[in-house]
């Protein structure tokens, strides 16, 4: 019969390698190994599908990233049905599920599996801004922008105390600043413009300070802080032209009031402004090192931004 310690040593060698198909197949050789020593109901057969379940949930965001989201489904329904007696497990299966069904266009669903995740664990930063991205896919702002907020409440908090400790700060860094470049989005949605330039100020800044050089998160912020005050400083422009051309007309309104309908269309225009940026979930489909491509017209927005690895 295979040693157990063995087999648990080579699951953790390929796990550490990036070699998870081999762990995972390790990890059931170990698991049916520990049904007939151990027993099905033992602690030992729990922690071999506890290790299962994060396989396959690390293996989902693996194909989910490569756009294989068949596979990536039947090894997140295997996993969910491996973590049915593990809370925590269980949020982060939920969280993933909540990301292939937005990369496959179906929102509403992801937000049942968020809320899911939700009540399990209301102190998970990335529900939040995985809830945060599928709310504003739907065009619900002011409740995403809440969990925007409570994700940066969190994170401060978590940065905080890493920091502090010297330990573990690395992981939060890049999810705080993206935590704040969803802020400015929702901000930015809501018509609230300046505090939306200075948030996506603050994500930059905290991002250079606290991410090594090259890292892409710098990049992707950088990039959406340029673009929105291009365009917001461009509609600055285009008011106040609109605004000199109307006061040409001064003369001509001198003796009458301006008639209603074209005051109501100068109203309607001043509100024209609209955000062109998208909010970023840890969704890892959305491949952080390319989240510039995210960044497009709110007509073609599918869904996801900066997203980091769900599995912690």
């Amino acid at each position: 019969m295979e040693d157990l310690d063995e087999l648990d040593r080579l699951s953790e060698k390929f796990k550490a390698e990036g070699k998870y198909v081999d762990a995972l197949d390790i990890v059931e050789r170990g698991l049916n190994i520990r049904k007939v020593r151990f027993g099905e109901d033992s602690q030992e057969v729990k922690k071999s599908y506890h290790k299962l379940c994060e396989l396959c949930n690390i293996l989902a965001t693996h194909y989910l990233q490569r756009d294989d989201s068949d596979l990536a489904f039947d090894l997140l329904k295997r996993a969910e049905l491996l973590c049915e007696t593990d809370d925590h497990a269980r949020a982060i299966t939920y969280n993933n599920l909540a990301c292939y069904y937005r990369k496959t266009g179906k929102a509403r669903v992801a937000l049942t599996y968020l809320k899911k995740a939700l009540a399990l664990d209301n102190d998970t930063p990335n529900t939040h801004l995985n809830l945060c991205a599928s709310l504003s896919q739907i065009d619900k702002h002011e409740k995403a922008l809440e969990h925007a907020m409570q994700a940066v409440i969190l994170l401060q908090d978590l940065f905080i105390t890493t920091t502090q400790a010297n330990q573990g700060f690395e992981e939060h860094a890049p999810v705080l600043a993206i935590a704040y470049h969803n802020m400015a989005v929702e901000l930015e949605y809501l018509k609230r413009t300046n505090e939306a330039i200075t948030m996506y100020q603050k994500a930059v800044d905290f991002a250079k300070k606290n991410l090594p050089v090259g890292h892409p998160v710098i990049d992707s912020v950088q990039r959406v802080l340029h673009n929105a005050t291009k365009d917001v400083e461009e509609h600055k422009e285009k008011t106040i032209k609109r605004r000199q051309k109307n006061s040409s007309k001064t003369q001509f309104y001198a003796n009458k009031k301006m008639d209603k309908k074209d005051s109501r269309r100068e109203i309607d225009e001043e509100r024209s402004y609209d955000s062109k940026r998208k909010t970023l979930s840890t969704d890892p489909a959305a491949r952080p090192g390319r989240t510039g491509d995210n960044y497009e017209p709110k007509s073609t927005q599918n869904q996801e931004g900066p997203k980091s690895n769900l599995i912690e």
